[in-house]
């Protein structure tokens, strides 16, 4: 009787750390939501040049700046970025852009119609379709999935027809950038 307290003590304080985990990841993903919309905004209203990037303080102010409202709870270190670049946290998996992929040819190009997938069995994974700007949806759950994703998915693959497939490694940043060389042709 006493060993079954005990496993249920333990699975109850394992299933609270992944809630705290999940948490902590949506946590993240909202505050770099909030930075992102401050930071539309600071565009829109006093935008100097596409290499400019602002300031925590240009964005809220400096009375709010000294809050833990602008650190990642997983201890991640937040990156604003330039004008229109996303804000970052140095985890890989807190992204606003998680389950994203960016396809595109040796020349920069966006590829259409490519097949992207998970390499690895997760959660929520989907096969996508690159739209006609190479971008291509592979998981419509949230980055609270992230950690499952991070166990068991090895990488992110991309093909076409006419084109050599390739792979990403996970983790990566996302969106993750996939780059397709095409095929020679025979004579």
């Amino acid at each position: 009787m006493i060993n079954v307290a005990r496993m249920l003590i333990l699975l109850l304080l394992l299933t609270a750390g992944c809630r705290e985990q999940r948490a902590a990841k949506e946590s993240c993903v909202t505050r770099l939501k909030n930075i992102a919309a401050a930071k539309a905004i600071w565009e829109d209203e006093q935008f100097r040049g596409t290499n400019e990037v602002p300031s925590l303080t240009d964005l809220f102010g400096t009375n709010i700046v000294n809050s833990k409202r602008f650190t990642c709870p997983d201890g991640g270190t937040y990156t604003i970025g330039k004008a229109g670049d996303p804000p970052r946290c140095s985890l890989p998996m807190h992204s606003i852009d998680f389950g994203w992929v960016i396809v595109r040819d040796e020349a920069g190009i966006p590829i259409s119609d490519a097949r992207v997938r998970v390499i690895g069995k997760v959660i929520g994974a989907e096969q996508g379709i690159t739209n006609d700007r190479g971008a291509a949806r592979i998981t419509s759950f949230p980055s609270s999935v992230a950690e499952d994703w991070a166990r068991h998915a090895t990488g992110i693959s991309a093909s076409r027809i006419g084109y050599h497939s390739a792979t990403s490694s996970l983790p990566a940043s996302w969106p993750v950038k996939i780059t397709l060389v095409k095929e020679k042709r025979a004579p």
